[in-house]
Formats: structure tokens, C-alpha cells, sequence
């Protein structure tokens, strides 16, 4: 009886950041975001049309550390 093969557990990075885009208006969304890390790295006017209204969006991201992998 040959023993078992015991395979390695494959590892790949995660992504280097978290993006996230919120609307504009959203005061508590953004807070939130800022309170767990995530900064603004930019904005885009008029990114879409809600209800009829035109929406700008706030582009916020978190830096994941470089060490960071998954099973």
C-alpha cells in the first residue's frame, strides 16, 4: 500500500488594494470607509443617472499589506 500523496496547499496573492465607489451624497457611507481605513483617491461627476437624477461617485481604497495570502 503506497502512503497517501499529501499535496501542498497552492497560495496566490491578494489583490494589493480594496476599491470601493460610493455615491457622492452617501456622507455615512464615506465616513464609515474613512473610519476602517479606506481613503479618497478620486471622483467622477455625473458617473450615472438614479431615479432620474445624475450621481457623482467617490472612489475610496484601502491598501492591503504586501504579505497578505490565501490558501
Amino acid at each position: 500500500i503506497q502512503p497517501a500523496i499529501r499535496a501542498e496547499p497552492k497560495t496566490r496573492p491578494l489583490a494589493s488594494c480594496s476599491p470601493v465607489a460610493l455615491r457622492a451624497e452617501n456622507a455615512g457611507g464615506i465616513a464609515f470607509h474613512r473610519r476602517i481605513g479606506f481613503v479618497e483617491v478620486g471622483r467622477v461627476a455625473q458617473a450615472g443617472l438614479k431615479f432620474g437624477r445624475r450621481i457623482d461617485l467617490v472612489l475610496m481604497q484601502k491598501l492591503l499589506s504586501p504579505g497578505d495570502r490565501t490558501p
